[in-house]
């Protein structure tokens, strides 16, 4: 035997009103038990399960009380005892148990033990007879005691023998009236004892008429009444278990609905739990496909800036290239202008060359009288006739100066008017570029204005992409929550299921009770 030291003289005392219970396997390993188990024992709960119940067995425990309890629930029946158990301290405390099988299908497969506190008369007997027990000594005397009515009817029979030597007539009356007080005492016995045990009936009921109707009539009137008590006891007791097993059918019958119910209910929350970690899958890919919709939204964004930027340094140089294009095309106007000029004074040097050759020609034309008059004078003109000469010769020379200068003044005349018509088509090229610049310069004013639509276009779509992301993300979140509490929910539905069927097997094991404890009543009755 298992023997659980140390111990100590601490007595542990717990309410009357509690109960403690536990469950334990063919081999009393401990199954389940409640929290007063716990209390009271001191040890807790993962102490407790898987271990064998001899974990709170006390030394003072005699083995043959453990021998006698598992002879007695192996066949089925219940026991009941006084038993002294040991907390994980050492201290002890009483307990009267009720030791009962536990049945499914007609077979048993564990039992029940319910305990609560004793009374201290059955704890005072209790441990004498378990320290006789412990000490090998005798439980009955060798030679019983008879009953006291028996030893008043001996005191009576001796009374009356010595008497009827001394005085017959006293020893007759003492023969007739002590079997009369031995009945007497006898009845007083018999009533005290069925009172007190009528006082363990939950329900007494008590008549004459009853009494005849269950009795026999020659039947001591005390023995009928503890009849009559007992069989309205067990009727009390047969109509409370009649109507729990009503209670039982119609709770069975809601249980196995509830179970359905509770199957077909695990059933759907474990689909809904697959949708939705399909639906969170289906968002975690969305919420992904966002984050790289966002980020090439950023590059675009990112990149029309850029082009923005470009498009007006692009427009600033070509308010620049128009400028000088602007400038440039002034320049050609002074130009013309300066050429035309030129091209005038050219106009004005001929006509002045063309009266410088009138006036040399005119000065030939008079050398050549003057010589034609100095020849007729004779010696006397032959001075005049050498200036006359030279005077032609200049002439002579002037004309052909002036016919080269004549010339080249044409020459540039000519090139003036090139220059001018160069210079014109120059104008008229500035202007055309000047008019493309500014055409080119309106459209990129116009692609600048749609860039920048574009720019705040792809900022604005940032800005809802990013609010866009968020919102998945937080639908992702939700969605976690949802799959989790979904999950939860499941986990509930299979435990409310394995609850249900628990209850249900209980019930039924319930529902055997009654019926074994039906048959039994049926035995008692016959």
């Amino acid at each position: 035997m298992k023997l659980n030291l140390p111990v100590t003289d601490k007595r542990i005392l717990f309410s009357p009103d509690e109960k403690i219970i536990s469950f334990t396997d063919l081999k009393g390993i401990i199954t389940k038990c409640n929290q007063a188990f716990v209390n009271v024992c001191g040890f807790s709960e993962e102490e407790l399960i898987g271990k064998n119940h001899n974990i709170v067995r006390h030394p003072d425990m005699p083995p043959a009380v453990f021998a006698l309890m598992w002879s007695v629930i192996k066949q089925g029946k219940p026991f009941m005892g006084i038993v002294k158990n040991r907390a994980k301290n050492g201290d002890y405390y009483w307990v009267n148990a009720f030791i009962s099988p536990v049945f499914v299908n007609g077979e048993i497969v564990g039992y029940e033990s319910v305990r609560y506190a004793p009374d201290e008369r059955d704890v005072i007997r209790s441990e004498k007879i378990y320290k006789a027990i412990a000490e090998g000594k005798r439980l009955t005397p060798r030679i019983p005691m008879p009953p006291k009515s028996m030893q008043l009817a001996f005191c009576g029979a001796f009374v009356t023998l010595g008497l009827f030597f001394v005085n017959p007539i006293a020893s007759l009356v003492c023969g007739v009236a002590f079997p009369f007080v031995a009945v007497a005492h006898q009845r007083y016995i018999i009533k005290r004892k069925v009172h007190n045990l009528t006082k363990l009936l939950a329900a007494v009921y008590d008549h004459p008429v009853s009494r005849l109707c269950y009795s026999h009539d020659r039947e001591d009137e005390f023995m009928s009444g503890l009849r009559l008590a007992i069989l309205t006891n067990n009727a009390n007791m047969m109509s409370m278990i009649n109507r729990v097993e009503d209670a039982i059918d119609i709770i069975v019958t809601q249980a196995n609905q509830s179970a359905t119910l509770s199957h077909q209910s695990a059933d759907d929350m474990g689909k809904q739990s697959t949708m939705c970690g399909n639906i969170l899958s289906s968002m975690s890919h969305m919420s992904e496909m966002l984050e790289e919709l966002q980020q090439s939204v950023v590059s675009t964004d990112q990149f029309a800036t850029q082009t923005h930027q470009q498009v007006q340094e692009t427009y600033e140089a070509t308010e620049a290239n128009k400028q000088a294009l602007n400038d440039i095309s002034a320049g050609a106007n002074d130009l013309v202008n300066v050429v035309k000029q030129l091209s005038n004074s050219a106009d004005k040097i001929s006509e002045l060359l063309r009266t410088i050759v009138d006036i040399s020609d005119h000065t030939n034309l008079l050398a050549l009288n003057a010589s034609i008059e100095a020849a007729r004078a004779g010696e006397l003109g032959r001075g005049f006739a050498v200036v006359a000469d030279e005077v032609r010769a200049l002439a002579i020379k002037s004309k052909s100066c002036t016919a080269e200068i004549n010339s080249c003044v044409t020459d540039l005349i000519n090139n003036s008017n090139r220059a001018v018509e160069a210079s014109q088509h120059s104008v008229d090229l500035s202007d055309a570029g000047h008019n493309a610049i500014s055409d080119s310069a309106k459209k990129f004013d116009v692609i600048k204005e749609h860039i920048s639509r574009i720019s705040q276009m792809t900022h604005s779509m940032n800005e809802t992409i990013g609010n866009q992301t968020s919102i998945a993300h937080q639908i992702e979140q939700d969605a976690n929550y949802v799959n989790k509490l979904s999950q939860e929910c499941s986990d509930i539905a299979n435990e409310s299921d394995n609850t249900i069927d628990k209850a249900n097997a209980t019930l039924n094991n319930l529902k055997d009770m009654v019926e074994r404890f039906e048959r039994e009543y049926q035995k008692i009755n016959r």
